[in-house]
């Protein structure tokens, strides 16, 4: 069992997502598998409230860990086909094809609730993504989690602050990101930082959040490497398309600290300093890991562990069960932060 402080790795539950299940539950919110969809303007009553779960639906346990853009094209597919097959429904021109048709009609109506839920869901978040303009915030983010790049970095976001279409709280996660990855640098503006967004309209306690992550997450408080060999990225990362939905690569850059941790620990290389162990060592090579995160998990670091346990390490098959105190996304993290260290945000990060 590996047991993990969520202060090690502050930067994954503040990320925007692009993960279909990661990106429900930080823009729709997702409480035990249901949505809330009751505040989208025109929604049908019968779209209102649904279910994503794997153990009732196909195309989700399929995709839940399917990018933005794979994920559009999935939809697409899946309602081109579902309109094929209406089509082929209406041609009912003999007794016959009426008892076919009403054999099927069970099959045919759960095809027809499953693409309607997944359509509404998928509109929801496209709307979303516009509306926050996340596909830019989100290429800073992950620049700011995997690379150093400092003039760059501060450019962009002394931009992104001044943006009266970015809302509040994004720009909020991306201070916060930027004070992580600099905050021993000799060259960092954070209080600068702090003084543009409190020109643009966020209040003080909002700012205050950037002193308190420093202090539950900040380099004097981790043990553990964050960043790595991340900053060696180049930045020509930034202009890769991916070609799907006009997704760029540069959303996906980021990958949580628990994908290295993991690695090191199946491959004997954990530092027994870092992870004391109550009973053999940190050189085993362990093939079944049951990993809690103190201060929560994360839909990220889920779809890291579930491509860890169908890929394997080193060719040997692995088994890892992730569990923590709770799931976190950005606002209930931010929520959570704010609560611990005196910062009244219940009100500046409603979901949607």
């Amino acid at each position: 069992m590996l047991i993990l402080d969520r202060r090690e790795d502050p930067v994954t539950p503040i990320l925007s997502q692009w993960t279909y299940q990661a990106q429900v539950h930080e823009l729709l919110g997702l409480d035990h598998n249901r949505v809330d969809l009751s505040h989208v303007k025109d929604i049908d009553k019968d779209q209102q409230q649904v279910v994503l779960s794997v153990t009732q639906d196909k195309f989700f346990e399929q995709h839940m860990h399917a990018n933005f853009g794979d994920l559009g094209m999935a939809v697409k597919k899946m309602l081109d086909e579902y309109q094929k097959h209406t089509k082929s429904n209406e041609n009912i021109q003999s007794i016959e094809d009426m008892q076919r048709f009403l054999e099927n009609y069970p099959a045919f109506r759960s095809h027809s609730l499953t693409v309607s839920k997944h359509v509404a869901v998928m509109g929801e978040l496209s709307a979303q993504v516009d509306r926050k303009s996340l596909m830019e915030v989100s290429t800073l983010e992950q620049q700011l989690a995997t690379q150093d790049a400092h003039g760059e970095h501060m450019t962009e976001l002394k931009q992104i602050i001044h943006k009266p279409s970015i809302g509040n709280k994004e720009k909020l996660r991306l201070a916060l990101l930027y004070a992580l990855r600099y905050e021993r640098s000799s060259s960092n503006q954070i209080s600068l930082v702090k003084t543009m967004l409190l020109d643009n309209g966020l209040s003080q306690d909002e700012v205050q959040l950037i002193d308190a992550i420093l202090e539950y997450g900040g380099a004097g408080s981790r043990s553990l490497d964050l960043y790595g060999d991340a900053g060696t990225f180049s930045s020509m990362f930034k202009n890769m398309k991916q070609g799907l939905g006009g997704m760029e690569n540069g959303l996906l850059m980021h990958k949580p600290l628990l994908t290295s941790t993991l690695d090191a620990l199946f491959k004997g290389k954990l530092k027994d300093a870092q992870f004391p162990s109550t009973s053999g060592s940190t050189r085993d090579k362990p093939r079944d890991v049951i990993v809690f995160i103190i201060g929560g998990c994360t839909f990220e670091e889920e779809t890291a562990v579930a491509a860890l346990n169908e890929k394997g390490v080193s060719g040997a098959e692995v088994n890892v069960l992730l569990g923590g105190s709770c799931i976190q996304n950005s606002t209930s993290f931010l929520a959570e932060l704010g609560g611990t260290f005196g910062a009244n945000t219940s009100e500046a990060f409603d979901l949607r």
